[in-house]
């Protein structure tokens, strides 16, 4: 584990987190673009401090609303770390070949996706197995987007009857919802889903994002591009990497969204995903993930 000095990038992430993170309730700030709007968006230079650089071959990671830090290697493992960098836990099943996806929506219930072998994995705070669903057993054998849901359970967008399902921790389907087809795409192929301030959204890298409420009823199609990892939430806000591989946050309103974007630390190595916590910047690039604080 390295640490390094204060860097400067240009950004806009303390005006992303004091907007976004406080449910936009700071007063005396410029308006915010709403999506779609072309308008010109204030930079400042922030000062960015490496706290840690931990060695990994993860193409996958995930966040807590605690700080915590989840990494998959491309053996199946799961690991946990600290805000700073320090393991703390780990989870491994060598018959399960690789992670997928990581929901850390709730510390307390870790819902790992193994997609190659269609089998939801539920962990406790230590990464101590709770359950397990093969979701063949289950009878749904083409899924590519799991989340948990905030009873504990398991979303999942099911392609042959293009609807949303709720299963229990036994596989039992405990809600279905109406065919969604007519909204969606015609090539809609879900990367990712996930239940946030009472919706369901669903969508594809590069594509649009589908919203619609937890009855499966429509609410509306966005067309932000998530370009890297997976779509995610902060309180009220969507978070993801843009195709321009800058870090973006949009919060529904009723007459549309407001966001912001930023900049990136510069690297020569790949970007797979970003995220923040806090006043913390966590980015997983090929080999490494960098831990940041901010001012």
């Amino acid at each position: 584990m390295k640490t390094g000095p204060l860097s400067k990038t240009p950004t806009m992430l303390s005006i992303l987190l004091l907007c976004l993170l406080q449910m936009y309730s700071c007063k005396g700030t410029a308006q915010v673009p709403e999506l779609g709007e072309e308008k010109p968006v204030e930079e400042e230079t922030s000062n960015y401090r490496l706290i840690a650089d931990i060695e990994t071959d993860a193409s996958v990671f995930a966040t807590d609303n605690l700080g915590h830090i989840y990494l998959a290697g491309k053996d199946g493992e799961v690991l946990k770390y600290d805000s700073e960098g320090k393991e703390l836990f780990q989870f491994s099943d060598f018959n399960l070949g690789d992670v997928h996806m990581i929901d850390a929506s709730s510390p307390f219930n870790i819902l790992v996706f193994y997609r190659d072998d269609n089998v939801v994995v539920f962990l406790d705070r230590t990464l101590q197995e709770t359950a397990r669903v093969d979701l063949f057993l289950a009878d749904q054998p083409q899924v590519n987007a799991v989340a948990v849901s905030l009873d504990q359970n398991i979303w999942l967008y099911d392609p042959l009857e293009f609807s949303l399902k709720k299963l229990d921790k036994a596989g039992n389907v405990v809600y279905q919802s109406p065919n969604m087809s007519q909204y969606l795409d015609e090539d809609f192929e879900a990367d990712f889903l996930l239940e946030f301030s009472g919706e369901i959204a669903v969508g594809k890298r590069g594509g649009n994002i589908f919203r619609f409420d937890l009855f499966g009823g429509y609410i509306g199609k966005e067309d932000f591009k998530v370009g890297k990892g997976r779509l995610k939430s902060i309180k009220e806000a969507f978070v993801f990497v843009n195709e321009s591989d800058e870090l973006e946050a949009y919060k529904p309103l009723k007459s549309g969204f407001v966001g912001k974007k930023t900049a990136l630390p510069k690297s020569d190595d790949e970007l797979l995903d970003a995220m923040i916590r806090k006043n913390h910047l966590y980015i997983l690039r090929q080999g490494k993930l960098s831990i940041f604080n901010f001012e």
